[in-house]
């Protein structure tokens, strides 16, 4: 193991310029990146049906990242990196997929994984020193032999004491083994395994805020905990009239890589805090705020909040506030603690965007066996890019759970929208796969009541009913369809006139 982490040390710069002959050199089998931002936004064949549908097909990254991705998995032998990515893999699931459903009404906002589960499971990550269990055999040899011969046993006081310490130094020891440090491997390791998934999450919530809204032309993006700069990307393949992107980042391995993948994009600006961001621009506010992945790897629930507070001061009125995080039930937890922080505000201040089609409380927050969370399909690295295992599929699904936030105000009501645009945000989500069945579909939708419902759409409801519509629907997308009521109860009695 230290044998191939000094070799993985010792490699070149990922960062080495690429010649023009590897700038022009072409990838085999390496499908399109098609780009959803060539549809225009305000063109009259964009109806209900076009806008409701948000789910995205398989997403590639464009071919100049992955040429760039080539140029660096190149200078790491495949085994190795195969083998630090699977190690990277262990600690970020760790990390993100650690926690069960359960109540949030009873669990503290933005509370820790330890306040949350009772037993965190223990990580040996690349040779590290096993650490000492509280409890376990390796403690009780070490606390026996500290005892000196006829040392007298400790009071009951300063046992409870000594018991208090060793939960302290527990607690303390949980948080450090659930910390990520970026260095130049772990970089190295997150862009082969999770940066395709990153900029495909966020191309599909680009993509739906672009068309839902689309008056909105934003001209600056600040991405605060950019990473490798998944987040502009895809807000530059979905915005490409932009002016200026701010890119925080504060490793400094990942803020350099960074740099590398996006040096094609022009005015993006990368720095290692918020505070020195600003004092290096004159406009402090900006169009889209993005926050992914980062509120996770975030100590405490103090910096949680404070980081929420301070990037929706940075937005420009009628800007917009986005988070993205993983799509389990800690990355749902958090994504409804940022939501009931704006959910109780004065509409006139913030209103949500998506994925809610309400402002009440979530309903998928109290059951102990649900989360809200959605899925897009990631395609991996070419072979020709970074080698795939025998019988490794080509495609991914990456869950993950979001919220956009507009800092102004939208339709109050039904009646106050004129556009397909506007009456959208009143149409049901679907939050679950549809049931497909003989002759008719189930689906489970997130109503504008706040409520979990369950609709049936049979072929008897013809194409005014959405039977046609239902099969290009899925899981994320909207339901445009008003329910229809049942026969029976459109009657004045089982065969009696029919009332309308």
């Amino acid at each position: 193991m230290q044998r191939w982490a000094r070799k993985m040390r010792s490699a070149p710069s990922y960062t080495d310029r690429m010649t023009q002959q590897d700038e022009d050199k072409a990838i085999p089998n390496v499908a399109e990146h098609k780009k959803e931002s060539r549809t225009d936004p305000t063109d009259p064949r964009i109806d209900e049906k076009f806008i409701s549908i948000c789910n995205l097909t398989t997403q590639h990254l464009p071919e100049k990242i992955l040429r760039r991705c080539q140029h660096i998995f190149n200078k790491y032998p495949v085994k190795e990196l195969r083998e630090l990515g699977k190690n990277y893999m262990k600690l970020y699931q760790a990390l993100h997929a650690s926690e069960k459903p359960t109540d949030l009404s009873k669990v503290k906002p933005f509370a820790n994984t330890e306040e949350v589960v009772k037993e965190q499971p223990q990580i040996v990550y690349l040779g590290k020193p096993k650490l000492i269990v509280a409890g376990s055999k390796e403690q009780e040899k070490k606390e026996k032999a500290k005892l000196l011969p006829g040392k007298k046993q400790e009071t009951d006081a300063a046992a409870q004491t000594k018991e208090e310490d060793v939960k302290e130094e527990k607690k303390e020891r949980t948080s450090k083994e659930f910390e990520i440090v970026y260095d130049q491997s772990m970089t190295v390791a997150y862009l082969s395994r999770k940066m395709p998934h990153t900029f495909a999450t966020a191309v599909r919530v680009f993509s739906e805020i672009k068309y839902r809204l689309p008056e909105f032309d934003p001209k600056t993006f600040l991405d605060f905990g950019a990473g490798l700069g998944s987040g502009l990307m895809a807000f530059a393949d979905m915005f490409p009239n932009y002016e200026k992107i701010v890119a925080v980042e504060p490793a400094t391995a990942m803020r350099k890589l960074g740099k590398h993948l996006n040096e094609d994009l022009q005015r993006v600006y990368w720095t290692e805090s918020l505070a020195s961001a600003l004092t290096m621009h004159s406009d402090i506010l900006f169009d889209v705020v993005y926050c992914g992945y980062v509120l996770e790897e975030v100590p405490d629930e103090k910096a949680r909040l404070s980081i929420v507070e301070t990037l929706f001061q940075k937005v420009k009125p009628n800007g917009l506030l986005v988070f993205l995080e993983p799509g389990s039930p800690k990355g749902f937890r958090f994504i409804n603690d940022i939501r009931n922080v704006f959910r109780v505000r004065p509409r006139t201040e913030v209103n949500i965007v998506a994925p809610c089609p309400h402002h009440g409380e979530c309903p998928l927050a109290k059951p102990e066996k649900l989360w809200c969370n959605f899925e897009v399909r990631v395609a991996k690295y070419p072979n020709a890019v970074f080698p795939k295992e025998k019988r490794q599929q080509t495609t991914d699904r990456e869950r993950f759970s979001y919220l956009a936030l507009k800092k102004g105000t939208i339709p109050a009501s039904p009646s106050e929208a004129i556009s397909p645009a506007e009456r959208s945000f009143f149409w049901p989500r679907i939050i679950r796969p549809n049931l497909i069945r003989d002759g008719h579909v189930v689906m489970d939708l997130c109503n504008t009541d706040a409520e979990l419902e369950r609709r049936i759409i049979a072929r008897s409801h013809g194409v005014e009913g959405g039977w046609k519509h239902i099969k290009s629907v899925k899981w994320g997308d909207l339901w445009p369809f008003q329910k229809r009521i049942p026969n029976k109860f459109r009657k004045e009695g089982r065969k009696g006139k029919r009332l309308w």
